[in-house]
């Protein structure tokens, strides 16, 4: 699986890493030594993970068009640390990653998911110039796995959150992503769930 893309998680807001976040990558490692595992935070951390093989990436301050959307969110801020906001930034930051490492594909995991040894990852990178995801319902994209299969396509989508949020402050990042499958089904793979 050496040649496998990176599998990345995400953790904004904070300058601390929650136990639970912490047990799940290291049980994560341990399930896939070989893998390439991310941690992108965007605030220097006060505790050293030392976990072996995790390579954690300090991502750049939000530009003026996410401080925009930060400001245009109807969402309560306060809740869980920017929840609502930091929900929809995740994919700003991976983007930012992206582009930093020269990274072509990455595959995003939720920090309270677990994959298993039965995961297809092959199958998941043979989608090109797409995202993967899944769809819950009527009105629910699900990102708890996000497969971006080349940068213009997380930048398509990442132009559509912007737009999303300025005509409607309600958004979340389950209805975007709902609403950009619909709207754009060739630049989406349907993941099951």
């Amino acid at each position: 699986m050496n040649s496998m893309c990176p599998i990345v998680w995400v953790h904004l807001g904070s300058n601390s890493i929650p136990r639970y976040i912490s047990v799940s990558l290291q049980n994560q490692k341990k399930l896939f030594p070989d893998l390439e595992f991310v941690l992108l935070v965007n605030q220097k951390l006060k505790d050293n993970l030392k976990i072996p093989g995790l390579k954690i990436v300090q991502v750049p301050s939000m530009d003026e068009d996410w401080l925009e959307i930060k400001e245009s969110l109807g969402h309560d801020l306060s809740f869980r640390k920017e929840f609502w906001f930091n929900s929809l930034a995740r994919f700003k930051a991976i983007f930012d990653y992206m582009k930093m490492e020269n990274v072509e594909k990455v595959i995003h995991i939720e920090s309270d998911v677990t994959i298993l040894p039965n995961f297809p990852f092959r199958q998941l990178v043979e989608i090109q110039e797409r995202l993967g995801y899944s769809i819950q319902g009527i009105g629910q994209g699900i990102a708890s796995v996000f497969y971006v299969g080349s940068l213009g396509a997380l930048q398509k989508f990442l132009e559509f959150c912007q737009e999303e949020v300025r005509r409607n402050q309600w958004s979340t990042d389950m209805t975007i992503l709902y609403n950009f499958a619909s709207l754009f089904p060739r630049s989406v793979e349907i993941l099951p769930t």
